[in-house]
């Protein structure tokens, strides 16, 4: 019997990470199900690319397989993992592909999926470790700006499209339904799968628990968790400062985990004097991978605190229980699910200050450490709710044989060195039941007339009609050939794009499979002034996500020109709009749409090209009236104290954009200095610190 495989697509693995949440349950869950029989391969969307040795034979003796997404331009950045991961995954086959959240690593495939284009007999599957939008709240911190309302966006639809929806604690998914998230139907609980598990499952061993550190007075108190506020710092150092400090005499304050939005010398300043001067010393230890970190906090005498203010399902919860671990930690988020209830009332107090130090009080008048809370979860339950995810297998779609007529709208004007080039890719389209319309926008140049009746009166195969009109820009233009057409459907073209031959085909299918109402696509650039692009030409490629409409407010992040309409949406809200020398009209239309209830649906794929050049019709329109002309449509459908925000919104993201040019402006300019220097003096001679063994080669052999 074939073995069922299974990709798990993550931004962060350990081997490539020293210690990562995400990382961590992603690899000790490849194991286990590798183990149990399942073919898998973790698929990274990250930079690194060099495997620690000592991870790279692990995942080899587990039979696990790792790979990387090709390094291709995508833009915007937010949405480039996402697409690199969906290039990788549809050529090849998996029966279930898991995407963590983090990044958005699910919302391409879902969106080729969710619109009939790819992965019709594989499982998507979106497992939450941590939204983007429960973060923003999690850390008391709104979206800082468009890239992140964007990744918070893209997640989002990540995980209403997933066939099935898993996450690690019955919290995140209640959180999601009570933020209005439309989850799927098929919704697992699965808590994660730890180091110890992995070991078991690898040695074919039955697990056997942890034998707990002996008991001491406590000598140490570690605060396990990055240093941000989320984690709860502010209520460790004030629980701390609340102590009597003769309690803390000879205690030593220790602090393992990375520096988030917290530093070293912020949680120094955090700490009353009389605490710094009771205690034993205080150590940082940031650099420590999870079992280096567990070994130092067995160490008799050693309580650890794990402070959340809010937590999804904490590894440091795992780690500690695993490896019975003393601690004492906040009953929030979904911490209460990993322990057994009769523990939670000893283990776990509210995140208040006053709270935590009462519970270190206690225990630093006591004896010796509390005993360990005990685990609520086990690896053979989480294993067969892992079975029962991997065994679903997709529906067939109804295969769908309507052919609509469609009507191919190109607009030119006066560049008779592109139209043709354009025009022979709409008719090289694998579509047959279509028309085109070409509408020359009042040319003047007689190499434009000559051109265009040349197409006029040249054979096609296609029906094609040229219509002539006086300068009236694009989006008269447009509505120009919608009127002389007769499709249902409207594919829109400009003469500085070249569209692929499955162009109309494919946003045909999308727009049949999803009911959406417009279809657009992603694209790629390239330079060449005249002909068509080859793959050499490649500039990189442009992603649209669709949407949302609040962010669209700001930036075009719905779709380009080249799009699929339907006629009874587009003549409802009266056509594009028809200013002469504004731009931004295909943006403006989909925002109309939007705001009048129509459906967008955003096909990853790039189905055209689109020619870059310096004469663009862009750079002849007015970029604050064509950025007015969408501002306007915000405008409406606020009261008027408040339409002044909308202006706010779109300048603070020019200033933000500005000083993004700029920061990348200088960037270049150092390294362009620091290339000149080397050139001059040689090769930097840098002073490296002796070498110590890395704690990943420390680790023992599985």
């Amino acid at each position: 019997m074939t073995r069922a495989r299974v990709c798990f697509v993550v931004s962060d693995l350990l081997g490539l990470v020293t210690n990562s949440g995400i990382g961590t349950a992603t690899s000790y869950a490849s194991l286990v199900l590798a183990a149990a029989g399942y073919d898998v391969t973790l698929l990274h969307t990250g930079n690194a690319d060099i495997l620690e040795p000592a991870w790279e034979e692990r995942y080899r003796l587990g039979g696990v397989s790792v790979e990387r997404t090709p390094v291709i331009t995508v833009a915007p950045g937010n949405l480039s993992a996402s697409y690199r991961a969906y290039e990788h995954l549809k050529l090849d086959y998996f029966h279930t592909i898991v995407f963590q959240d983090w990044c958005a690593l699910g919302w391409a495939s879902m969106q080729a999926k969710h619109a009939g284009l790819a992965f019709e007999r594989t499982q998507l599957v979106h497992i939450s470790h941590g939204p983007e939008a429960w973060l923003h709240e999690a850390n008391l911190q709104v979206a800082v700006d468009a890239d992140d309302l964007a990744i918070a966006h893209a997640g989002q639809v990540s995980a209403e499209l997933a066939d099935t929806i898993v996450g690690p604690s019955q919290y995140l998914l209640a959180w999601m339904d009570r933020a209005g998230w439309q989850l799927p139907g098929r919704r697992f609980v699965i808590p994660y799968f730890t180091e110890g598990h992995a070991k078991t499952a690898m040695a074919g061993l039955p697990p056997s628990p942890p034998r707990p550190p002996a008991r001491a007075p406590v000598r140490e108190i570690s605060f396990f968790g990055r240093l941000e506020r989320r984690k709860g710092i502010h209520v460790f150092a004030g629980a701390l400062n609340t102590l009597d400090p003769s309690l803390l005499e000879g205690v030593t304050i220790s602090f393992l985990g990375r520096e988030a939005n917290v530093t070293q010398h912020d949680v120094l300043a955090m700490l009353d004097g009389r605490v710094r001067r009771a205690i034993a010393g205080i150590e940082f230890h940031t650099a420590l991978d999870n079992e280096a970190a567990c070994r130092h906090l067995r160490r008799p005498g050693t309580l650890v605190v794990v402070a959340s203010l809010v937590d999804n399902s904490p590894n440091t919860i795992y780690e500690c229980i695993e490896w019975g671990i003393p601690f004492i930690a906040t009953a929030t988020g979904g911490t209460p699910e990993l322990l057994l209830e009769e523990d939670r009332a000893r283990c776990l107090v509210p995140p208040e200050a006053a709270a935590m130090a009462a519970a270190l009080h206690s225990a630093l008048e006591a004896d010796g450490t509390p005993a360990p809370a005990r685990p609520a979860f086990d690896m053979a339950t989480s294993l067969d709710l892992w079975d029962d995810v991997l065994a679903w297998q997709p529906r067939p779609r109804v295969e769908i044989r309507e052919s609509p007529q469609v009507t191919a709208v190109l607009v030119h004007h006066d560049r008779p060195e592109l139209v043709t080039t354009a025009v022979e890719a709409l008719d090289a389209q694998d579509y047959e039941n279509m028309e085109i319309i070409v509408v020359d926008d009042g040319s003047e140049r007689a190499a434009s007339h000559q051109v265009l009746r040349e197409i006029a009166d040249n054979p096609w195969r296609h029906e094609l009609r040229v219509v002539r009109q006086e300068n009236r820009y694009l989006g008269a233009a447009r509505n120009t050939g919608v009127a002389e057409g007769r499709g249902d459907l409207l594919a829109f073209v400009d003469d500085d794009d070249v569209p692929e031959s499955h162009f109309v085909s494919t946003l045909v299918r999308a727009s049949q499979v999803t009911g959406a109402d417009a279809v657009t696509c992603a694209m790629r650039s390239f330079t060449n002034p005249i002909g068509a692009p080859e793959e050499a030409d490649s500039e990189g490629t442009w992603v649209f996500a669709g949407g949302p409409l609040h962010l669209a407010a700001v930036r075009n992040c719905i779709g380009g020109a080249p799009a699929l309409v339907r006629r009874s949406a587009l003549e409802a809200i009266g056509g594009y709009h028809e200013l002469h020398g504004v731009g931004h009209e295909d943006w403006h239309l989909y925002v109309r749409l939007l705001f009048a209830g129509y459906s967008i649906v955003a096909v990853p794929d790039p189905l055209y090209w689109y020619r870059l050049s310096d004469d663009s019709m862009r750079s002849t329109m007015s970029d604050y009236q064509s950025a007015r002309v969408i501002l306007d449509e915000y405008r409406k459908a606020l009261p008027p104290d408040l339409r002044s925000l909308v202006d706010l919104a779109y300048g603070e993201g020019l200033v933000m954009q500005r000083r993004v040019d700029d920061l990348t402006s200088e960037l270049e300019l150092r390294q362009r200095v620091l290339w000149l220097a080397e050139q001059r003096l040689g090769p930097p001679r840098w002073v490296l610190p002796a070498e110590g063994p890395s704690p990943v080669s420390e680790l023992p052999a599985w």
